[in-house]
């Protein structure tokens, strides 16, 4: 753990003595030394404490491990020349000429860790041990401090001030606070563990005694006794969160010092990133891109990278955390909106120690992430996918739903350091918005899965059937904003002209049935493929189609496009940039099923057009 400085380390201090001092100073608490300030007290900078005190607490139970890690660094790099070097730069006489001795403790204020964090020295009586501490011949040992750790510290402050009042626990948790908060326990981090779960457990059942009743009118007289649940789950939370806050705010400017007095750091890492996402083993675009990324970082081509979703089964390269409650997003029938616990998330996120949060959405899962993110100090970067206004107003009808959502995704996305969008052109677009620091994350296509030599002349002919000639094949969810509709009657007027072009429809959703029923002839519904039942079904086609107006990239038109296949897609969002018009496809304007329907005839007429 401990450090020793670089070789020629006094003369570089002497050479850069206003640097590393004013690096050191301005980077140390700055808002406790600004409060200082304020107060008219005085407030002593690190490169003074080097030589006002001899002995440092090298490691305290209560501390972030970065921040004891970085006192046991300082301390080691101190030598004479140092300090006089030191004593120099800011005409002060050092109260020692040695090295920094270091000494360890738990800090444990709820009687919850004793003795888990030590120092270990030589001496018979208190007085031989206390020389040998200050003499340096001490080692410390032991845990560091975490969130959990301090949070449980202070609610058995809290507890144990609560019955000092005569107050009474509940008899429902009474027994349990008793044995958990005065018990000794042999294994500290089991009995954290057992705190925390209990804490957990009383949440959610509390947060389902709040939700449970409704928001009818005959849900009023108990209204007050479910908020009053509600209240109770969330101060169950709180000290969590405050502490995560407290340690990240002791962590804040580690870095800069570290530089200001050892220089840039030669360690180079991948940096660790947790994903969080509220959709993955649906089908969809989005859920598309975190099964990837969880097949690249299992095959090691991401390894510092981890998906967080809610409620997947385990895997290599995701992890899951349980929902506190769940609800169906409306018209989706596939995808349910869960909510994690915020302390859950923040568990993980101590667990994993990202160095980048990552929020893919903005459901609860992504509001989780970004959340804790924020309180801990960690930098976020989002990912913009769709275009939830437009999807809103397609569902609801409703234009002031449809803005609120954008009002609501607009300041979602400005909590990030980084904005990724799919393609220039939305980036561009999320740039006017006003959204900062929008940059490009495009996707590839899987051209070992997706090429024209899948073609299946089989399958065709049972598609074509007896009287077709030409096969266009349209891939998506079937719902509303998708403007599926639109295409069936695209292909409707094709028909009167061209009644050998079939239309064969893959995928599924909540439209299907109405879809079915209002279809043309000549238009097959297969639901939902994959894979290479899905590749074969591209390669076999002769026109793509692709009306949707609210993808924000299109994942499928790079699909259609690496199985050989022309395009024909409504100009608007991915499409713009993925499909160049007279040359890999034609671009129609969207408003319309009559554009849709020229542009097909148009490919249908001209076999020499499709193949170029």
């Amino acid at each position: 753990m401990q450090e020793s400085p670089r070789r020629g380390a006094t003369s570089e201090v002497v050479n850069r003595c206003d640097l590393h001092v004013h690096s050191i100073h301005s980077t140390d608490s700055g808002n406790y030394a600004l409060r200082r300030a304020h107060l008219g007290e005085s407030y002593t900078p690190p490169a003074r404490v080097y030589m006002l005190f001899g002995i440092w607490e090298g490691r305290n139970g209560a501390r972030a491990q970065e921040s004891n890690e970085l006192a046991c660094r300082l301390a080691a790099a101190v030598e004479p020349g140092l300090l006089a070097t030191l004593a120099e730069c800011h005409g002060i006489e050092p109260a020692h000429t040695g090295r920094i001795a270091l000494s360890g403790g738990s800090d444990d204020h709820g009687a919850l860790d004793i003795a888990t964090t030590w120092t270990d020295a030589p001496g018979r009586t208190p007085v031989s041990f206390l020389a040998s501490v200050a003499a340096g011949r001490a080692n410390v040992g032991g845990g560091h401090g975490s969130t959990t750790k301090l949070a449980h510290a202070v609610a058995a402050l809290f507890v144990n001030a609560y019955r000092a009042s005569d107050t009474q626990l509940p008899d429902t948790i009474r027994a349990q606070v008793e044995m958990l908060f005065d018990r000794d326990a042999e294994d500290a981090e089991k009995r954290h563990r057992e705190i925390a779960d209990l804490s957990s457990r009383l949440v959610r059942v509390l947060g389902e005694r709040a939700r449970s009743g409704g928001v009818a009118l005959t849900a009023l007289p108990g209204a007050g006794r479910r908020l009053g649940a509600l209240a109770f789950a969330a101060g169950l939370q709180l000290p969590y969160l405050a502490t995560a806050h407290h340690h990240a705010g002791s962590r804040d400017g580690l870095g800069a010092i570290e530089r200001g007095f050892f220089g840039a750091s030669r360690r180079v890492h991948e940096p660790r990133v947790l994903v969080f996402t509220d959709t993955f083993s649906e089908v969809n675009g989005v859920a598309g891109t975190m099964r990837r990324l969880v097949a690249a970082a299992a095959a090691g081509s991401f390894a510092g990278s981890v998906v967080v979703a809610s409620h997947e089964p385990a895997q290599p390269g995701i992890v899951t955390l349980p929902p506190d409650w769940s609800l169906p997003l409306p018209s989706y029938e596939t995808l349910d909106l869960r909510f994690p616990l915020p302390t859950d998330v923040l568990e993980r996120v101590e667990t994993e120690r990202p160095d980048v949060i990552h929020v893919a959405t903005p459901g609860p899962v992504g509001v989780c992430g970004l959340m804790v993110a924020r309180l801990v100090g960690i930098p976020v970067v989002g990912s913009y996918h769709t275009e939830l206004g437009p999807y809103a107003l397609h569902l609801t009808r409703d234009v002031l739903v449809a803005e609120a959502m954008e009002v609501y995704v607009d300041w979602f996305y400005r909590q990030c350091a980084t904005v990724l969008a799919p393609t220039r052109q939305v980036a561009d677009a999320l740039g006017a918005r006003g959204l900062p620091n929008v940059g490009v994350w495009g996707r590839g296509v899987d051209s070992g899965l997706f090429g024209p030599e899948r073609r299946d002349d089989e399958l065709r002919r049972r598609l074509l059937g007896e009287d077709g000639r030409l096969l266009v094949v349209s891939v998506g969810r079937l719902s509303q904003e998708k403007r599926i509709g639109v295409l069936l009657d695209a292909h409707a007027l094709v028909s009167r002209e061209r009644p050998d072009v079939r239309l064969v429809v893959v995928g599924d959703g909540p439209a299907r049935r109405e879809l079915e029923r209002t279809a043309s002839a000549g238009t097959v519904f297969t639901g939902a493929l994959v894979g290479e039942e899905l590749a074969a079904l591209y390669a076999s086609a002769d026109v793509f189609c692709f009306p949707s107006t609210t993808d924000t990239f299109g994942q499928v038109l790079l699909e259609a496009g690496a199985s050989g296949l022309p395009v024909v897609a409504a100009a608007a969002g991915g499409a713009l940039e993925l499909v160049q018009h007279g040359r890999t496809g034609l671009l129609v304007e969207p408003e319309e099923s009559h554009a849709l329907a020229a542009a097909l005839l148009e490919l249908a007429g001209d076999p020499a057009l499709r193949r170029r």
